[in-house]
């Protein structure tokens, strides 16, 4: 068999203007020109076509193949009697047939290009179209291919770009998307954020769509989602259409209700530093830190900056003097929380176990009163209001002492501070005669 093999290789290699390039991608070209018109095998030969063909490697399953014409079929060829012509799209090529009496008639460039064109399929799916005599290391016809029906899609597989799409994340989180190096972009390629094979990189929107698509996304922000291609993976909840910007197939993942419902609920860590969990892609005026919320990291904690935290410290100090702490009323608290005694939001409490009341005076000083003296103020005032009410009792005896009781349906006369009036009384009263 290797001898048959040598045998053949030295009958095509004397072909006197035929190559071997190591790809199988035919390179087939019509010259125009007389004087580039040159025979590309014996002296016989009328042809005027430049032809380069290529060899297919050798295999196990194509050993049977590689003893009958071999080298034309790899070229996409066919081997016809040497009196019958090629079509006007074919060039004649002499001496890799395996019957000398043989020409292989092989497509143009200009043919192969046309096939190409109807590869994209098969280019989508990360497949390249191939003789279905060479071996594929993956799957045979997951997509279609142009030219004839032994030109078939060679393809990875869908299990293996589903694992390769796990891998997408860094070129999703940049608005990418993960496709073959060859295909065109708007923007520039980003290598090593795509899984898969080298060839498959990550290609870029332009700064301009970039900026438009981020606009867009604000409504899928708002319902805790992210904006990616709804060929990648959802994990926490469904693709929704209509509320990212850019392309159609960039879609929100949104997560259910339920899902939002128990993030919330394990927010203590980020509410203990009076901060909010937001989408990253909100602006926060503080610091951001994804470990305090739960979820995905694009949740993540907006804290106070540090000048918000200082300019809240200037009003702590009536705390700080009773010996207490300002902190989030989420935080244990050894005693009890104060109100009134801390700068910053409400949430933000005085704790401590015993605590001094504090108040104001009109210069804006700070006086501290302890409960014993706010005892005897109290003390001192209910002592000044028993004082007034002894005084005024002492004062209505001594003008009682003008007073006589008439006894009920006596006449008397009541001395007014004009006139005299008569009154009869209907009841015992204390007359004055002064």
């Amino acid at each position: 068999m290797k001898v048959f093999l040598i045998i053949a290789y030295v009958i095509v290699s004397a072909a006197s203007d035929v190559t071997y390039p190591a790809t199988n991608t035919l390179q087939t070209e019509q010259s125009t020109a007389g004087a580039a018109n040159k025979p590309i095998t014996s002296t016989t030969t009328t042809t005027t076509t430049t032809t380069t063909i290529a060899t297919t490697q050798l295999t196990t399953q194509t050993t049977k193949a590689v003893l009958k014409d071999q080298v034309c079929i790899s070229n996409y060829g066919n081997c016809v009697p040497e009196e019958s012509s090629c079509t006007n799209d074919h060039s004649k090529v002499n001496g890799i047939c395996t019957d000398k009496k043989e020409i292989c008639c092989i497509p143009s460039q200009a043919v192969v290009k046309s096939w190409a064109e109807k590869d994209e399929s098969c280019e989508n799916i990360y497949g390249t179209c191939q003789l279905d005599t060479v071996t594929c290391d993956g799957v045979w016809g997951e997509a279609t291919c142009g030219g004839p029906v032994n030109r078939k899609c060679c393809s990875p597989g869908a299990k293996a770009i589903r694992s390769w799409i796990k891998n997408d994340d860094q070129c999703l989180e940049v608005l990418g998307v993960c496709q073959l190096a060859t295909k065109s972009c708007e923007g520039p390629f980003q290598s090593k954020t795509c899984g898969g094979p080298a060839q498959r990189q990550c290609c870029l929107p332009s700064a301009e769509n970039k900026k438009a698509w981020e606009e867009g996304d604000m409504g899928c922000h708002t319902d805790w989602g992210i904006c990616q291609w709804d060929h990648s993976s959802c994990g926490y909840g469904n693709f929704t259409a209509g509320k990212c910007g850019g392309p159609k197939t960039r879609k929100c993942c949104e997560p259910d209700e339920q899902t939002v419902t128990d993030w919330n609920t394990l927010e203590e860590d980020c509410h203990t530093t009076f901060g909010d969990c937001q989408h990253a892609a909100h602006s926060c005026n503080g610091t951001t830190d994804s470990n305090l919320c739960d979820g995905p990291d694009y949740r993540v904690c907006c804290t106070p900056g540090p000048s918000v935290i200082a300019l809240w410290s200037n009003d702590d100090q009536p705390c700080l003097t009773g010996g207490g702490k300002c902190q989030h009323i989420d935080t244990d608290c050894n005693g009890k929380y104060h109100e009134n005694m801390c700068g910053g939001p409400n949430s933000r409490k005085c704790c401590a176990t015993d605590i001094s009341v504090n108040v104001h005076s009109t210069t804006g000083v700070t006086r501290k009163l302890s409960k014993s003296a706010i005892l005897l103020i109290l003390a001192g005032i209910l002592l000044i209001m028993v004082l007034v009410t002894v005084t005024v009792m002492v004062s209505k005896k001594g003008y009682c002492s003008h007073y006589k009781r008439v006894s009920e349906g006596q006449w008397y006369t009541r001395n007014g501070d004009t006139e005299e009036e008569s009154v009869k009384l209907t009841t015992e009263h204390e007359i004055n005669y002064a």
